[in-house]
């Protein structure tokens, strides 16, 4: 998923697979556990890689 912003908060909540959650250019490895907030309007992007 291309980078984009949202005008609200956002949580990401890995329960399987893996890829690369870019957050205000900083590269974040998902994987199954991971839990990460994404405050409103804060560029991200999405890349899943299994």
């Amino acid at each position: 998923m291309s980078e984009h912003t949202s005008p609200r908060n956002a949580t990401v909540n890995v329960i399987e697979g893996k890829g690369i959650l870019t957050l205000e250019r900083e590269e974040i490895k998902l994987e199954k556990g991971v839990f990460v907030v994404m405050p409103s309007n804060a560029p991200h992007a999405l890349s899943a890689t299994y």
